[in-house]
Formats: C-alpha cells, sequence, structure tokens
C-alpha cells in the first residue's frame, strides 16, 4: 500500500468514514487483534454469512457490513455478553441484542458452583434439622417434665392410699 493509500484511509477513519473495503492488516490494526484471531473470527463470520469477498490473491476483504459485525461481536465479547467471537456472531445473526445473549463459564468454574451451591443446601438442611429437633427436644423435654411431675403425684397418691387406691388408710 503507498503513502497516498494509507494516508486517504487513516483519514476516512478519522473523520468517520468508512472505506470500501479493508485489508486484513488494516482490520487487525483497527480492532487491536492478532491474525490468529482475526482468522478465527472471519471463519466464525463465513460459518454464520457465507463467504467473504476477496481480491484476485484470494485474501479476504472486509467490507463495512462485515466489519460492522466483528466490531459489534468484539464489543460483545468484551462487554462479557457473549463467551466468544463465534458466539457473538451466531447471535448478531440471529438479530438478538446482545442483553439475553447466554455466556457459558469454564467447567472449572461450574465445577466450583456446584459445590458452592452443595455447601450451601448443606448448610441450609443442617440448620433446619436442627431446628426441627430442637422443636422435638422441647417438645420431648415438655413431655418428660409432665410425666415426672405425674409420677410424683402418683407416687405421693400410693404413699397415703397405698398399692390399692380403693383401700383407704
Amino acid at each position: 500500500m503507498n503513502i497516498y493509500t494509507a494516508f486517504t484511509r487513516l483519514y476516512g477513519l478519522a473523520c468517520g468514514i468508512m472505506p470500501a473495503a479493508l485489508t486484513p492488516s488494516e482490520v487487525m490494526t483497527m480492532l487491536g487483534v492478532s491474525d490468529a484471531t482475526l482468522r478465527r473470527m472471519a471463519r466464525a463470520y463465513e460459518r454464520v454469512y457465507g463467504r467473504m469477498p476477496t481480491d484476485a490473491r484470494q485474501a479476504r476483504i472486509y467490507t463495512d457490513e462485515v466489519m460492522n459485525v466483528l466490531e459489534d461481536a468484539r464489543q460483545r465479547v468484551a462487554d462479557g455478553k457473549a463467551a466468544s467471537f463465534e458466539k457473538a456472531i451466531e447471535g448478531i445473526a440471529a438479530g438478538d441484542t446482545g442483553d439475553n445473549l447466554a455466556v457459558s463459564a469454564p467447567p472449572r468454574a461450574l465445577e466450583a458452583l456446584r459445590a458452592e451451591l452443595r455447601l450451601v443446601i448443606k448448610q441450609e438442611v443442617t440448620a433446619a434439622l436442627q431446628e426441627h429437633h430442637g422443636a422435638r427436644d422441647a417438645e420431648l423435654e415438655r413431655r418428660n417434665a409432665y410425666l415426672e411431675a405425674e409420677l410424683k403425684r402418683r407416687d405421693e397418691v400410693v404413699q397415703r392410699r397405698g398399692w390399692w387406691p380403693w383401700k383407704r388408710a
């Protein structure tokens, strides 16, 4: 690319006017991604939207619509609204606004959440059982106190009347 083309493109970018097509190196600079990431993004785009236009050397040409999709996908990933470029591009193609895209977590994070959830459930169940047993124990103590008092009263009656309550002492 000569200096005139580079200046024209940079001026167009600075003014907010996108040139008709960008080269991969220009796109990498604009998006701030590596060449491998850009190739991965392009493959994801092509899986969803079909083959991208190419130049005479069969190099991909990034048009305005391609750039809009890639920038939106990169922003969704950066904002945490999508787990990957692939998911973000699929969401854009499906018409999702990005607010309802589900973000999948890595397996280790999911396992840690499961373990924490098990611990919380175990603690809640333990607390509920202790509360239940505490109430049951209080009821048993109340019944035992009643039975103790009843036995004591009957012992007093037996001592006064003897073992045969119909007989008067």
